[in-house]
């Protein structure tokens, strides 16, 4: 190869996980010339955690056992605008909504995390808990939609503060996705209100959204 500037290097603006840079290993000790695989950098760039948002518009109700429809309302002074799914209070039982995913290709297929964006407009009484059981399942092309059993349910448990006032709810425990993920499943996600464990809770629970993280193992997607 005959020696050339750096910039004048034709530049690869698609590069694969296998494709190989130039390192000077230990460069502070006993520096050796090596080569490593883009796959094999660290850091969030290539793998690691990433997030996605997932707003309450994306959410639906289940047909069996329904929390309400998507709803809006205007909260304080300056007409804040909140869009929710509302999952009723405890004498109306157990409801149910459902979120789908589409994840990238290069998701690992491995575990995921939830964390829940609520609020609620009705009094409770301050310090009671809120309850939401997580599961997921994946289906790959050709598989039958139904009848699949979901993943081992998760439980995001949260506290309720004040009327009208932002909750986030702490990360979920690892979602394991039910069935055996691939590249390019549909992956659909229920959230369940359990309302067993609260005492004196009548208040509703307006979820306003979710962050899910998930991780990766190549730097792109393909396919």
């Amino acid at each position: 190869m005959v020696d050339q500037k750096l910039t004048a290097l034709t530049e690869e603006t698609v590069p694969l996980g296998t494709d190989i840079l130039y390192i000077v290993d230990d460069p502070g000790g006993t520096p050796l010339s090596k080569k490593v695989q883009i796959t094999n950098l660290p850091g969030d760039a290539v793998v690691g955690t990433h997030h996605i948002s997932i707003n309450a518009s994306a959410m639906y109700p289940g047909i069996t056992t329904p929390c309400d429809a998507i709803a809006q309302r205007e909260v304080g002074a300056n007409n804040q605008q909140v869009k929710y799914l509302n999952f009723p209070g405890e004498a109306n039982g157990d409801t149910v909504a459902f979120f789908d995913w589409f994840p990238p290709q290069n998701w690992d297929t491995l575990t995921v995390k939830l964390k829940l964006y609520w609020t609620t407009e009705l009094p409770s009484v301050t310090g009671d808990d809120y309850r939401i059981v997580v599961s997921a399942v994946a289906r790959s092309n050709t598989e039958a939609i139904g009848g699949a059993a979901f993943g081992s349910v998760v439980n995001i448990d949260d506290t309720f503060l004040a009327v009208d006032q932002l909750h986030i709810s702490p990360q979920s425990g690892s979602i394991t996705v039910g069935q055996t993920p691939a590249d390019f499943d549909w992956i659909q996600f229920k959230l369940l209100r359990d309302v067993s464990i609260v005492t004196a809770n009548e208040g509703p629970f307006q979820l306003m959204g979710a962050v899910l993280e998930y991780t990766i193992d190549a730097a792109l997607s393909v396919g």
